[in-house]
């Protein structure tokens, strides 16, 4: 509906102000049939990856919670090892596979908050109402994804630790199975090269997004 509203100010109209055999009309209902399609498909790109991400961290969890019910004794322990091992090979390939999707993703959802939420704090009033809409709720859906996921990838971490150490610290293993669980490192989502996600993960988002809010108001000024 943007171009309905204001016609000038998103980037559909630059593409087609030059296209002289296009009719006005026409001209906006491509450009609102173009944003439509965009947003449909980036929002329904950020929901699944997003409600895929904690499937599979809730399953992680689940299967983790019952590897570390410590009352079945040690005879369960090489089933329970032998499914950590499964979850560490799976953990692996998900590394590899994310190791620059995690880390662009990560970044981009950073720049993009800080952009919006400077649009909704400084240049309300001065832009119309719907982009003002559309930067807030795209703002509160990047708080929103950090605050609910990256919680859970760092609890997958605890979990895997309180498995190593639970089983550790049980006098009946033998040497050999506890030699094999020291082999195994603990269960951590990577971010690239950089870092692992841990508790303080999402603290450090939401603390970075506010601080270059911040400066950039104070920095860039209407």
């Amino acid at each position: 509906m943007i171009p309905l509203l204001v016609h000038n100010i998103d980037p559909t109209y630059f593409w087609f102000r030059n296209v002289a055999w296009l009719s006005p009309n026409l001209k906006i209902v491509i450009r609102i049939t173009i944003i439509f399609l965009l947003a449909l498909h980036s929002s329904n790109l950020t929901l699944c990856g997003s409600v895929m991400g904690s499937n599979v961290a809730l399953m992680y969890l689940k299967c983790l919670k019952q590897m570390t019910n410590f009352d079945n004794g040690i005879t369960k322990f090489r089933k329970f090892f032998a499914m950590y091992k499964q979850l560490y090979i799976i953990t692996t390939v998900s590394n590899d596979v994310v190791y620059f999707v995690l880390p662009i993703g990560l970044f981009s959802s950073l720049l993009l908050g800080i952009v919006f939420l400077y649009v909704v704090i400084v240049l309300t009033g001065k832009i119309s109402l719907a982009l003002t809409f559309i930067a807030g709720s795209i703002s509160a859906a990047i708080i929103g994804m950090v605050h609910l996921v990256l919680p859970l990838a760092a609890e997958i971490t605890e979990a895997s630790g309180d498995f190593k150490r639970g089983w550790e610290a049980k006098r009946e293993l033998s040497g050999g199975d506890r030699k094999g669980l020291k082999g195994f490192r603990l269960l951590r989502l990577w971010v690239g090269p950089f870092q692992y996600v841990s508790k303080s993960s999402r603290v450090d988002f939401i603390s970075a997004l506010l601080y270059y809010t911040v400066s950039l108001i104070i920095s860039v000024k209407p």
